[in-house]
């Protein structure tokens, strides 16, 4: 028997297990990534892609940043990095990125809150936007309803092809 016709053989004696061994390690750790990105509360039914950012509906008015439609609630602290259309580039904050503070920044109101473990999963209601904010139990705690500011710690901005853009 030729050497490339063993190599063949062993490579189709191979492939069943390998293939076996492929399902039952790698598929759960793609679907333990693809759960990352929703939000699934099943005791409210709740299941939504949420992805790794906030993406953030903005206009730009007077060399400033506001959320779209929610001009006095105050403007986002960000710089506007250049681009060639009238259309700003979109942009995105991580839940993680933004302080909620009782006073100052952008205002919004928690519309909902769940605990998650050692972290509470905000959603702020900007007018018609609503931001998801993460943050550490140890701070203090905004009950549903109450009003807040929101704090932009990190932006990211991305043009209409996805590339990011820095300012």
């Amino acid at each position: 028997m030729s050497a490339r016709r063993e190599r063949i053989q062993g490579l189709a004696l191979l492939a069943p297990s390998a293939l076996a061994l492929g399902a039952v390690s790698l598929y759960p750790l793609g679907y333990a990534v693809w759960l990352s990105l929703e939000r699934r509360i099943l005791v409210f039914g709740e299941e939504r892609f949420i992805g790794l950012s906030n993406f953030l509906d903005v206009e730009v008015a007077e060399s400033r940043v506001y959320l779209r439609g929610a001009r006095d609630a105050g403007p986002v602290t960000a710089a506007v990095p250049p681009h060639a259309s009238g259309k700003p580039p979109a942009l995105a904050c991580r839940p993680g990125e933004i302080e909620l503070v009782p006073a100052g920044g952008v205002r919004g109101v928690v519309d909902r809150r769940v605990l998650l473990g050692d972290i509470i999963d905000y959603r702020v209601k900007v007018g018609p936007t609503e931001v998801r904010v993460q943050r550490n139990v140890r701070k203090p705690v905004f009950k549903e309803g109450d009003p807040c500011g929101l704090q932009f710690r990190a932006l990211h901005w991305y043009d209409e092809s996805g590339a990011r853009v820095t300012a």
